[in-house]
């Protein structure tokens, strides 16, 4: 049977990619195999405790909604899956802070390497989009089982089987995805998220 999922915020985009992958979105009234947050405004960081950047852009009731799908989730036991905010949302929601403003990710493609900068095994020429100006701190990922890094050194994917969820901070829905890196989320969905279900 088919995974079913459900979003947070309705993303044609994000849906169009999932159901290309065989999967299926589940009704208002089903339980779903994984919820998905995907794109959107910057996380409020209120919810970190730091006052907003200049360039911040937050969406309170967003946040709020999100915050509430995450707690249900967990208590549930209903993994995860974060597209660009929703990696950042996740990682805030589990106690993390955020880099609140950052230069040189928007609208690029750069490489994805292991934390220790070296190639990714099976993927070593993986380039992915960027279209972010936040991120998460690398050195606040050292309890998440996988990390996945920019050659600049900045957060870009990060698995926690503890915590229910896998994550990524680039979009594999976006036109400028590239076969490889929309290859790579399948396998990342197939693989780390499946385990999880």
């Amino acid at each position: 049977m088919a995974p079913k999922f459900l979003m947070s915020e309705q993303n044609l985009q994000v849906s169009s990619l999932m159901k290309a992958f065989g999967h299926e979105e589940a009704s208002a009234f089903e339980i779903p195999d994984y919820i998905i947050f995907t794109g959107g405004a910057d996380v409020s960081p209120s919810l970190y405790f730091e006052k907003p950047h200049l360039l911040t852009r937050t969406d309170q009731s967003r946040d709020y909604q999100d915050f509430c799908s995450v707690i249900a989730a967990r208590l549930r036991g209903v993994p995860m899956l974060g597209i660009c905010r929703g990696m950042q949302l996740l990682h805030v929601a589990g106690g993390g802070t955020l880099l609140q403003h950052i230069t040189g990710h928007g609208g690029v493609t750069h490489a994805l390497r292991n934390k220790d900068d070296s190639p990714i095994k099976g993927w070593e020429t993986l380039f992915v989009n960027s279209t972010h100006h936040q991120c998460v701190p690398v050195e606040e990922t050292s309890d998440y089982d996988v990390v996945y890094c920019s050659h600049q050194g900045t957060t870009e994917v990060i698995v926690s089987e503890k915590k229910g969820f896998v994550a990524v901070q680039f979009h594999p829905e976006y036109p400028n995805a590239s076969d490889e890196s929309v290859a790579f989320f399948e396998e990342l969905v197939k693989t780390k998220l499946g385990g999880m279900m």
